[in-house]
């Protein structure tokens, strides 16, 4: 399992160039809850633990929303299509 753990503030650009079926680490829109890819999932099919106390601040592809989101709310996902979002 891949552990990874966050301090800090990260300014980051969300993934726009997805790989239907890739896994990536992310979050929901707060405005739109579209998935917001911000990193390739490391070691992904073993899962992957992430703690910490950081933030990504992010824009989403999707709306245009920025803001600030916690790691407490990133999670693990894989990429349906290779649109933001979709």
């Amino acid at each position: 399992m891949a552990r990874i753990e966050f301090s800090g503030r990260f300014e980051a650009g969300a993934r726009t160039n997805l790989v239907p079926g890739a896994s990536y680490l992310g979050f929901g829109c707060h405005s739109c809850a579209a998935d917001i890819a911000a990193l390739d999932a490391p070691g992904a099919q073993d899962g992957v633990e992430i703690s910490g106390r950081g933030s990504f601040h992010l824009q989403c592809p999707r709306c245009g929303a920025a803001d600030d989101y916690p790691i407490a709310e990133m999670r693990l996902w894989e990429a349906a299509t290779a649109m933001p979002g979709g």
